[in-house]
């Protein structure tokens, strides 16, 4: 049976999950992670007024791409946000694991997700873990733009905001014999819908130097993008786009 656990401090909470974890659906969570990291190893600082947290989605063989967990997983914390009620029109998923948020502070990045997995012999293992900014003490200036969720929500509590993303991310990724799921076509739509209004905020993607539009999602995770010559492409990795609002 899946189950939480909470901590006060962890070096991440990804990283604990991977070794600890037992059971499809087990969240580990952390006040504040030492040696949170993003993708392609950057670092991830969490201060005490934040969510950090990692469930585990598949043992053995997944039913998902970790692509497509790792940006369904963004769009749970847009869903959980809009429960909350930030103004949909100031917020964005931004392919393939961010979320934005403009605020009268600006805009930047108020969480962001990353898909870990382990192999050993027969045995598997995928985590998502999930990193939120309420509020920063950090005084020296992050390399990347950083929204901050009291901006939009003032004062919310870690536990009522975990409450709600944990309800969401069981509604996405559990599996029960008795229960029907949510089909992998289902959620394809819905994700293309939101990153398509994502642009709105965003702007239209930039690859190659030049401007393309987004056309579809595919079952890997992969953004399907369009030109004006009504060529398409398919790209696996974010750091080969730029976006407008962040070039």
């Amino acid at each position: 049976f899946a189950s939480i656990h909470r901590f006060e401090s962890l070096a991440s909470t990804n990283q604990s999950a991977l070794e600890q974890s037992d059971s499809v659906g087990d969240l580990f969570t952390a006040l504040r992670q030492t040696s949170g990291r993003g993708r392609r190893g950057r670092s991830w600082s969490s201060e005490r007024r934040c969510f950090a947290g990692t469930w585990t989605l598949a043992l053995g063989t997944p039913n998902m791409s970790p692509g497509l967990m790792q940006i369904l997983a963004g769009h749970a914390v847009i869903a959980t946000h809009r429960i909350l009620n930030v103004n949909e029109a100031s917020m964005a998923l931004k392919w393939p694991n961010d979320v934005i948020q403009a605020t009268g502070e600006g805009v930047g990045k108020v969480a962001g997700v990353l898909v870990e997995g382990t192999s050993k012999g027969e045995q598997s293992k995928i985590v998502v873990g999930i990193g939120v900014n309420f509020a920063s003490a950090q005084s020296a200036k992050p390399s990347f733009p950083i929204a901050h969720l009291f901006d939009a929500i003032p004062e919310l509590e870690v536990g009522q905001y975990e409450r709600v993303l944990h309800a969401i991310i069981a509604s996405y990724f559990e599996h029960h014999p008795k229960v029907k799921g949510t089909s992998q076509e289902d959620h394809l739509a819905v994700l293309l819908d939101e990153l398509i209004r994502s642009q709105e905020i965003l702007g239209s993607p930039f690859y190659r130097n030049e401007k393309w539009f987004i056309e579809d999602l595919d079952a890997q995770g992969n953004l399907v993008l369009r030109n004006d010559r009504h060529e398409t492409v398919a790209v696996p990795d974010g750091e080969d786009l730029k976006w407008p609002l962040f070039s």
